[in-house]
């Protein structure tokens, strides 16, 4: 046969980082989910994120699902504390910028590999609450890549970091690459729930006298009108879930847009009053 009429054999498709990472980042966020269910979701979300990429096979989907949640088990992400250090070294002077993020933050723990980041960025990041916000970002796409096994190059972020005014432009296009990939599904709630596609973030909520206020991750105030209108909004709302577990609720008091309250990088469900006093 000549070399002419010879059939190319198909190249297997390779698949794209960001279907890799997405995968991954789903699997977590729905770690209680049937895996078939799972995939079938994850198929046509790929098919509108990617309409130019051939979406892998249900049978790819739940395999890589599986693998996801299976790899998830990094004994990194336990709890830092300092019985932790004859293993997981840090240097001395990050201790006290480790102690004080876990003090702003005295609801979630710091994990290993968030301490690690914080020994890493603790020089070029003066500020304790731009250094808590930006390490966060650094272990969770850390965490992501490689978990999808996507090359984890930080060159765009580490550029940012040079001043002040820099770091706050890295926090915001980390806000930006939340919503195209961990809390991309936050549109659809709030587009069930509110009709509308845009949100405020807020991280955590301060109580002065009567009046609360909610800090975005910009550390900005958004007046949400006295304690007992929110604890009472809270209450007759519980918590608003779509099938991924983003709670979220309309705040109407003084806001033409919802919010959607965070605590690190978990949803704080408005059911929980008391994850609001803080």
């Amino acid at each position: 046969m000549a070399y002419s009429e010879m059939k190319r054999q198909p190249r297997a498709k390779v698949m794209l980082p960001a279907i890799r990472e997405l995968i991954v980042i789903r699997a977590l966020e729905n770690r209680d989910k049937d895996r078939t269910l799972l995939a079938q979701e994850l198929r046509e979300e790929i098919e509108n994120k990617f309409p130019k990429e051939i979406p892998p096979t249900e049978e790819t989907l739940i395999k890589r699902i599986s693998e996801a949640r299976t790899k998830a088990n990094d004994p990194r992400d336990d709890s830092w504390h300092l019985g932790t250090v004859d293993k997981y070294p840090v240097s001395v002077p990050a201790i006290p910028f480790i102690l004080q993020v876990q003090a702003s933050n005295p609801t979630t723990k710091i994990s290993i590999r968030r301490a690690h980041w914080i020994d890493v960025l603790h020089t070029s990041v003066k500020d304790i609450a731009l250094l808590s916000d930006i390490s966060h970002h650094y272990t969770f796409y850390e965490k992501i890549s490689e978990l999808a096994q996507t090359a984890f190059n930080t060159a765009r972020f580490d550029a940012l970091l040079v001043s002040q005014d820099k770091q706050k432009s890295l926090l915001k296009l980390f806000m930006e690459m939340q919503k195209d990939v961990e809390w991309d599904t936050r549109h659809r709630v709030f587009k069930h729930v509110t009709g509308s596609e845009m949100a405020n973030i807020i991280e955590s909520i301060a109580f002065r006298g009567d009046m609360a206020f909610g800090i975005n991750p910009f550390k900005t105030e958004i007046k949400l009108g006295t304690k007992e209108e929110l604890l009472s909004l809270c209450k007759s709302n519980k918590a608003i879930k779509d099938s991924d577990q983003i709670s979220a609720v309309d705040f109407i008091l003084t806001l033409s847009r919802p919010i959607l309250i965070l605590d690190g990088i978990k949803p704080i469900f408005i059911d929980d009053i008391s994850g609001l006093k803080r």
